[in-house]
């Protein structure tokens, strides 16, 4: 119990300074300060409805931690803003590694960060932008400017819609999942978007409008659908939505019966030298209960080579080692990410690797 006091007085103290911030903003843009501001972690509706209150175009920033290309951004849009641009434009980054804002990266199919979604004052999506370059940020800004040139040049997207149709689609999606929140009933609107396109977040959306309207058939249906993408990238982006479609297929799953990936959260290699591969291995085991499929490896960085294939098959309780190597290319402390996607209960594992380069 005494635990939970200042816990409560912190959500409240936050809760605080997110309504304190916005109302600044507000009255910063009535009172004819044109410059952007960043806000941090704010909801889509508290966004959506400053800007419309001031008549002002808004961006949501999709970042991740230790992110060096988020954090240039910030920065770049500080300086251009000073510089005469963004003038008039909330800047609202959220963290995608947080289960309340993953939906953002899931709806625009968002495989990298940072992301940038463009909004109109109405709160139309009018661009999606990747990237924190100087012509991402130009491109950013023609957006805001009702520019449809920018409207998808930095952005690769993962599904099968082009043009600037996917914006329609997208902004259809946005207003389904914002009034699913809301408990109305969006069955049809999902069903013409599933005519135009087929990636997983809007047959989770429809798996879960049909749950939530009482249709057990029908969502048993959809998250059996859901369950058949099998794309490595899905499987990076939607595993939390997998691990929903199973209890929704069957109430009785159970995940402690599923396969289960182990692996260390951290790696720590000291004596680095700038140019030597320095070897390094992890470990990673099933300890699950069925076979496990390890079924790509990623590295954040060429830095990072992994010696052998990435592909592997585990019986339960089975034990493999990988072999990796580390090249240093700059002295320091460095920090990459091995991740690992499997056919787990979870099925994206990170490992951290901190490396001491002299």
């Amino acid at each position: 119990m005494l635990y939970l006091i200042p816990v409560f007085f912190t959500k409240l103290l936050r809760l605080e300074w997110c309504i304190v911030t916005v109302a600044v903003f507000v009255v910063s843009l009535s009172s004819c300060q044109r410059d952007a501001v960043i806000l941090y972690g704010q909801t889509f509706e508290q966004v959506r409805n400053s800007a419309q209150k001031a008549g002002a175009g808004f961006c949501v920033v999709l970042s991740s931690p230790d992110c060096p290309p988020c954090k240039a951004f910030i920065e770049n849009v500080g300086v251009d803003s000073r510089n005469g641009l963004f003038r008039n434009t909330i800047f609202n980054i959220v963290d995608v590694s947080l289960p309340e804002n993953r939906w953002y990266a899931q709806w625009i199919c968002a495989s990298g960060t940072p992301a940038t979604c463009v909004f109109s004052p109405a709160g139309e999506l009018t661009a999606v932008v990747a990237g924190a370059s100087a012509p991402s940020l130009q491109c950013i800004q023609s957006a805001l400017n009702d520019d449809a040139q920018c409207a998808s040049y930095f952005y690769d997207r993962h599904y099968p819609v082009t043009g600037r149709s996917y914006l329609s689609l997208l902004n259809t999606l946005l207003n389904c999942k914002l009034d699913l929140d809301r408990g109305v009933d969006v069955g049809e609107a999902l069903n013409a978007c599933l005519e135009q396109t087929d990636y997983p977040w809007p047959v989770y959306l429809k798996c879960l409008n049909e749950e939530k309207q009482g249709r057990r058939d029908e969502a048993v249906y959809w998250a059996e659908r859901l369950l058949e993408f099998d794309d490595v990238l899905y499987s990076y982006l939607y595993s939390d939505l997998y691990t929903a479609a199973k209890f929704i297929v069957d109430p009785n799953y159970a995940p402690e019966e599923d396969a289960a990936l182990s692996v260390v959260e951290k790696v720590r290699l000291d004596g680095c030298k700038v140019g030597q591969p320095k070897p390094f291995a992890v470990e990673i085991t099933n300890t699950g209960k069925v076979r496990l499929q390890v079924r790509d490896v990623r590295v954040s960085c060429t830095c990072v080579e992994l010696l052998g294939a990435k592909q592997l098959m585990l019986e339960p309780g089975e034990a493999r080692t990988m072999e990796f190597e580390f090249t240093a290319e700059k002295s320091g402390v460095v920090h990459r990410e091995i991740t690992f996607v499997s056919n787990g209960v979870e099925a994206v594992k990170q490992v951290k690797v901190e490396a001491y380069v002299q």
